[in-house]
């Protein structure tokens, strides 16, 4: 698949706007609230549907642009990475009940550990 230089610019700096509001969300600017806050089920369950939505978006952007093959194998490869992301998020959950993390905390410590890896 030919990909022009303005889709990858753009898809690049779609993925950085997008982790700039979620960092930017951590603190919660326009709270007033100040500081970390805890993200309860509600929050949490939202912004897990916006994010898989941004993500069937993309491969609806890549079956109009690159066909059904190339949308394919992106769903199979979004579908695989997704089922094993549960395990990881079991071994965050150990280590941050190990290290006693406040709730509070937990949603920094998690950005933080995903933008480092």
């Amino acid at each position: 698949m030919n990909v022009p230089l303005w889709v990858w610019l753009a898809t690049v700096g779609a993925m950085i706007a997008i982790l700039a509001i979620d960092l930017a969300i951590v603190d919660h600017p326009w709270s007033k609230k100040r500081g970390p806050q805890e993200f309860g089920m509600r929050q949490a369950a939202w912004w897990a549907t916006f994010y898989v939505g941004i993500a069937i978006l993309f491969g609806i952007g890549l079956w109009y642009v690159g066909g059904a093959t190339v949308a394919g194998e992106y769903f199979a490869g979004f579908l695989t990475e997704k089922s094993l992301s549960v395990d990881n998020l079991f071994i965050f959950y150990l280590l941050i009940g190990a290290f006693a993390v406040p709730r509070k905390y937990q949603h920094e410590v998690l950005l933080i550990g995903i933008v480092l890896a």
